[in-house]
């Protein structure tokens, strides 16, 4: 692959990735209310009356704008996922062997972030269209969306300590 290619896809996918987000945060606007600030308080929501407080305080439409929220999470999973993949490769290139060597931990750590995400989202779908079986549902939500954030925010810690380590090590 030229050089060329590789950076017009990798502007690519953050421009995806931004417009994913951008997408998810105007329809948050809608989830927003006195009860809660939108989706992610939904995904850890961690009680079956924690998830239905929320779900009354949305009503019907409010849950459609939660279902297509979570529908753009998918797209977006990915799009995240594929961003910081590529960012640990472009950083871990002619850097210190060090962050060369957990090069391939840290994509594990995104893809895994990714994986969990999805699974999380389908739990979600369950709770939102199975309102009165939520305990089970939205206890795995929480988990797998506490999981996901833990290990993006380590992942996320581990790529600038990388892009730090490549801005100052000369090989």
């Amino acid at each position: 692959m030229s050089i060329s290619f590789q950076k017009s896809f990798y502007v690519f996918v953050i421009l995806l990735t931004l417009a994913s987000l951008i997408a998810i945060s105007v329809t948050d606007v809608h989830l927003k209310n006195e009860v809660t600030n939108g989706i992610i308080d939904f995904e850890l929501a961690k009680t079956p009356e924690r998830a239905r407080q929320i779900m009354d305080s949305w009503g019907h439409t409010g849950r459609l704008y939660a279902a297509f929220s979570l529908g753009i999470d998918y797209l977006f999973l990915v799009f995240y996922t594929l961003f910081f993949v590529l960012s640990t490769y472009k950083i871990s290139r002619r850097n210190h062997r060090f962050f060369q060597n957990i090069a391939f931990f840290l994509t594990l750590v995104f893809v895994s972030a990714g994986v969990f995400d999805a699974v999380e989202n389908y739990y979600l779908f369950q709770v939102l269209t199975h309102p009165d079986d939520t305990a089970s549902n939205i206890l795995a939500a929480y988990y797998f969306s506490s999981a996901k954030f833990i290990l993006l925010g380590l992942g996320v810690l581990m790529l600038l300590a990388g892009w730090l380590t490549k801005r100052f090590y000369r090989q």
